[in-house]
């Protein structure tokens, strides 16, 4: 009796053991073979089936002969991380992959559908370069990063996903690849979200991001966004709403006006050829912001700033700020509309240089004159005068601030 209990076990164990997955794609078992997984080494389209069950992570990068079919990944019952990079398959099961929580699958152009739903332990899940037209996340309550750029998604509902920390939605290959084209985001869900990035979402036209109120980087360039409000983004420290030039790309965005007066923690601001023509930076930490661009706006003539006298001057933290010719003033108050170029031409400073006292000529009433140095310190100031009296300045270079009703002039002048 005990022999028969015996060969029994010894038989179900054999089978077990004997027991293996199909794998049809020679690509595919090359790839586990070269890593050791197929243990037979021989390409015969089975792989024991216990090879696969005791991987816990699998990268096939395949730039030159790509994998076509994935039948076998799902008896890789253990697996938690999967990376599948250049491959030509268009369906791909992993719903026995329950215990994935890292999902990277990137240029494979023809995976038109893939079913995540029974995988509710990732955490990671990027997916790029495919032609996914549609995905639900909404059983994925554990994702936390979640990449799914340059897909061809018409929309993306990630209201489940309150796990959230970073997503990205870009297309990066916009002039050669089809892209994203959903029109909105609803964030409303993800109050855990630090980042959120869309890059030449052409079809993005609206984007609330109020309440988020962790959000530290925002980067929604070449979109087609009217309005962005992150005055209750309070630990922004990057934000992008702009890149590039006219002469190569269309406007990043149609805003009007920028306000950032509300984000103390900002270190990198990019405003780049939105068409805005205010554009408010007054945060009260301008000295944080080591990367500051604002070029290509045309209609944009003047910034508020914490310190106008230091960034008319282009001193301090100031001194790398990006920005056209067209900025004539700042402010640390208010902006008023820009002296026209004829009238700029008008105002003049003379003689330059100058040893006693500086004049100007102008058509306008003066209100106010005032010189600085080039640290942004006021030396001298006179109200609603001619001339200024710079006598007892030492010998070098200064910045005389001229202001009329009409705006603000800065111009440099040398003292003997």
């Amino acid at each position: 009796m005990k022999s028969t209990i015996t060969l029994v076990i010894l038989f179900i164990s054999f089978l077990a053991f004997g027991q293996t997955t199909t794998v049809p794609d020679d690509v595919f078992e090359q790839a586990l073979i070269d890593q050791g997984i197929d243990s037979d080494g021989t390409l015969n389209d089975t792989v024991l089936t216990s090879d696969l069950e005791a991987v816990t992570e699998l990268l096939i990068f395949s730039p030159t002969s790509s994998i076509q079919d994935m039948t076998g990944i799902e008896a890789f019952v253990n697996l938690e991380s999967l990376e599948l990079l250049e491959h030509d398959f268009n369906s791909l099961n992993i719903s026995n992959n329950v215990n994935l929580t890292f999902l990277n699958i990137s240029t494979v152009f023809n995976l038109t559908s893939i079913d995540v739903s029974s995988n509710i332990n990732l955490t990671h899940l990027f997916i790029s370069e495919t032609s996914l037209s549609s995905i639900n996340l909404s059983n994925n309550i554990d994702l936390q990063f979640l990449e799914l750029s340059q897909n061809r998604l018409s929309e993306i509902d990630i209201t489940n996903n309150t796990e959230l920390i970073e997503v990205d939605f870009s297309n990066y290959n916009f002039d050669t690849l089809p892209g994203n084209i959903f029109t909105t985001v609803d964030l409303s869900n993800n109050q855990l979200l630090t980042k959120f990035s869309c890059f030449h979402c052409d079809d993005l036209s609206s984007l609330d991001v109020t309440p988020l109120p962790d959000l530290r980087e925002l980067h929604v360039a070449f979109c087609n966004l009217e309005t962005i409000d992150v005055s209750t983004n309070i630990f922004l420290e990057e934000i992008t709403l702009g890149a590039g030039f006219n002469s190569f790309f269309e406007n990043s965005n149609e805003l009007e006006s920028v306000d950032l007066s509300q984000n103390p923690n900002l270190t990198r601001v990019n405003v780049t050829n939105t068409l805005i023509s205010s554009f408010n930076l007054n945060n009260e930490n301008n000295e944080s912001i080591i990367s500051m661009r604002a070029g290509d706006n045309p209609d944009l003539n003047c910034i508020l700033v914490d310190n106008e006298d230091q960034a008319a001057s282009g001193t301090g933290n100031y001194a790398n700020w990006i920005y056209d010719e067209e900025v004539t003033s700042f402010s640390d108050t208010e902006c008023v509309l820009s002296v026209p170029e004829k009238r700029l031409q008008e105002l003049q400073v003379y003689p330059n240089p100058v040893t006693n006292r500086l004049f100007v000529q102008s058509n306008q009433p003066l209100q106010h004159l005032a010189v600085y140095n080039l640290r942004g310190q006021l030396l001298r100031q006179s109200e609603q005068s001619q001339f200024i009296n710079v006598s007892s300045l030492a010998s070098g270079l200064y910045i005389v601030k001229l202001t009329t009703l009409e705006g603000i002039r800065h111009v440099q002048f040398i003292k003997e």
